[in-house]
């Protein structure tokens, strides 16, 4: 007798099944704020990932998706935002130390015009996109991407690939992960000396590089692209590190 009828079913039953019980318990809450030119934005977080963009509005857009096992775990989970002055902070408070049940997922619009972003978490991915004035971006476990910052900029993870597209360098740039790859992509009218440097792991580049020494395991390689204004920084323990002028 074929069997096809009953894994038919089956399939049915667990498509029809509520997915809030498969995938556990999710809720989103917005939150706006009024932000200041030449404002501060920070954010800090320990489950999940922070993807920040810009916006034409003098506010600051949150969305933030919470994801837990259970809805109690759910309401453990607190999003905390304090704003004084020119400066906005965002927490996600968990109830204990260590590891946690559930997470915080975080979409963020702030001014083109801030003064000052700073974005922590500790496992998930961060990304920024067309964010002005200083951007400081920090993850544990998790990939970095930034695309087109205006000013000065860090980005560092533990275990994590970092990439950095650079349309308009206007400051100077750290790009440091201990296990992972670098990217980093100039334009060749950039003014800007490039050190990079791989403690095990190689570095490919069509700059003009004028320093390059390649070790057995690790490389390091320096490049100057106009009168060398700025200076970008991009070191790595374990991974490779791409350079790319376009």
């Amino acid at each position: 007798m074929s069997n096809r009828p009953l894994f038919t079913l089956l399939v049915l039953t667990l498509l029809s099944f509520p997915m809030a019980l498969l995938a556990g318990v999710v809720q989103t809450e917005n939150f706006t704020y009024p932000s200041t030119s030449g404002g501060k934005f920070s954010i800090e977080d320990a489950n999940g990932t922070i993807a920040i963009t810009s916006s034409d509005r003098s506010q600051v857009e949150i969305t933030a998706t919470k994801h837990a096992d259970t809805q109690a775990d759910l309401d453990a989970i607190r999003i905390d935002i304090k704003q004084a002055g020119d400066q906005i902070e965002v927490r996600t408070v968990y109830p204990s130390q260590g590891q946690h049940n559930g997470g915080v997922s975080y979409k963020v619009a702030v001014p083109k015009d801030l003064g000052n972003l700073s974005a922590n978490t500790a496992n998930g991915s961060i990304s920024a996109e067309n964010v002005g004035g200083e951007v400081s971006l920090k993850s544990e476990n998790g990939a970095i991407t930034a695309t087109n910052l205006k000013g000065a900029f860090s980005l560092a993870t533990t275990n994590g690939s970092i990439n950095a597209i650079c349309t308009d360098l206007a400051g100077d740039g750290r790009l440091h992960t201990t296990n992972g790859s670098i990217t980093l992509e100039l334009l060749r009218s950039a003014d800007a000396v490039i050190d990079a440097g791989t403690t095990v792991g190689r570095i490919d580049s069509n700059l003009p590089a004028s320093k390059v020494n390649k070790g057995v395991v690790g490389e390091t390689l320096e490049a100057k692209l106009g009168a060398g204004a700025h200076h970008l920084e991009a070191k790595t323990t374990n991974g490779s590190i791409h350079l790319e002028a376009r």
